[in-house]
């Protein structure tokens, strides 16, 4: 597998196949790509995770909080591997079945 390289979603045709609603106002507001199924296993995600960790550490903030639900088993693996520490977590609706909605923690200070 090769390295995976963010950047600006600059060229035509970047957005590809888009996985959530308003990808592309997204894009056009963060100039990010969100990347679909066919991405899945190329480090995209993991990327991404480590964008923001640097950012954030970068920028000064002392954590980052995230929120996500436990059927998401590759993105928790991911978050897990990154440091973030599951601090909470409820059953929710908001997509129409009751899930397990899970809040992860990362401190960014020692």
């Amino acid at each position: 597998m090769g390295d995976v390289a963010l950047r600006a979603a600059d060229r035509p045709g970047d957005l590809g196949r888009v996985v959530m609603a308003h990808g592309e106002l997204y894009a056009r507001e963060y100039g990010w790509s969100v990347e679909g199924v066919t991405a899945r296993g190329l480090g995209v995600g993991r990327a991404l995770v480590r964008r923001c960790v640097d950012h954030a550490r970068a920028a000064g903030y002392a954590r980052l909080v995230l929120w996500t639900n436990a059927p998401l088993a590759a993105a928790r693996a991911i978050y897990l591997a990154e440091g973030f520490t599951l601090v909470g977590q409820a059953e929710h609706d908001e997509f129409g079945v009751v899930v397990l909605g899970q809040d992860y923690e990362l401190a960014l200070t020692a």
